[in-house]
């Protein structure tokens, strides 16, 4: 999966299908001190296998305990970035928002976990969690 980092100090983003991507903006002004938001750099943590059970389980726990829906239906508007508690629901930004804040829980440092967006072969536009390793990047999905 290829896309768009959005935790990269860039207001807005245009995807392929047209679609521009507006809901970080409106999340960083209202999380100013969420570590995604302050932190724009760019480094990659050292693949161990503490990390991959870290990842399998964050990717797992929030995928399991949350339930996806639209922003369109929760809230009425297309974008709406937040951060889901344990049980909630929410589309692909809260859950790649939600996996970036527990795996910061765990001491993970924010230059290595990216918020991408990008077109999904349908053209929908879609949202993902990277963790950049040395051994590549890791994709955390709905």
């Amino acid at each position: 999966m290829s896309g768009l980092p959005i935790n990269q100090g860039t207001e807005e983003y245009l995807l392929d299908s047209g679609y521009t991507v507006t809901g970080w903006s409106e999340f960083a002004a209202l999380n100013p001190t969420f570590a995604l938001v302050t932190e724009t750099g760019d480094t990659k943590i050292t693949m161990t296998s503490e990390l991959m059970d870290d990842l399998k389980t964050v990717n797992d726990e929030v995928n399991d305990r949350n339930t996806y829906k639209r922003d369109i239906d929760t809230y009425g508007e297309l974008e709406h970035w937040s951060l889901m508690s344990s049980g909630a629901s929410g589309d692909c930004e809260d859950f790649a928002l939600t996996k970036a804040q527990k795996l910061l829980g765990l001491g993970y440092p924010a230059s290595a976990i990216k918020i991408e967006v990008g077109d999904v072969p349908d053209g929908r536009g879609h949202c993902w969690l990277v963790v950049q390793t040395d051994k590549g990047d890791m994709v955390l999905d709905i």
